[in-house]
């Protein structure tokens, strides 16, 4: 007798546990996942994904050193940034579409016939406006993002984006 009780005891708890929405299929509930989690995975591998064609770019086509090695820090700060970001989204199960956005589409076109010193001031002046960009995201993020991962990466690597922005923003201030 004790053994049929302990299974209606078993079958019970099973039944509370998966109604209680414990064990939802979606993979946002698990992972505590908000619209604001949504965007800024989104849109800051995006922005690192922009960071890396344009500092590869740069890094082959300046006419600056300072710039050419600018670029190569850059390169290694987006590739590890968007790395460590893509992880997370892909272990979390977000399902995002990492097409780059027409903006940054545009601006990359606009960068490849450029040559010189006017390649360089527009490299500088686009890269000054993303790195913007992603210092709001990640401060967003901060402040809004749900999943802990993700707020994490935010606090993370918001002081690193700060300090890319401001070595690119010195560098094109010899532009202006």
């Amino acid at each position: 007798m004790k053994s049929i009780t302990s299974a209606k005891i078993i079958i019970l708890l099973l039944y509370l546990f998966l109604s209680s929405g414990c064990m939802k299929g979606s993979s946002e509930y698990d992972h505590g996942v908000n619209d604001t989690d949504k965007h800024f995975s989104s849109v800051a591998l995006q922005l690192h994904l922009a960071g890396l064609e344009a500092a590869a770019l740069a890094a082959s086509r300046s006419v600056d050193k300072s710039i050419k090695t600018h670029a190569g820090d850059a390169l290694n700060f987006h590739r590890q940034a968007h790395q460590q970001l893509d992880s997370i989204t892909r272990f979390i199960n977000i399902n995002i579409n990492v097409a780059t956005d027409r903006d940054i589409r545009v601006a990359y076109q606009q960068l490849l016939p450029l040559q010189g010193v006017r390649f360089d001031s527009a490299y500088l002046q686009t890269q000054v406006q993303y790195l913007q960009k992603a210092v709001n995201l990640y401060t967003v993020q901060m402040a809004s993002g749900n999943n802990t991962s993700l707020r994490n990466q935010a606090v993370e690597k918001l002081p690193e984006v700060k300090k890319q922005l401001h070595l690119t923003d010195s560098l094109y201030a010899h532009y202006r």
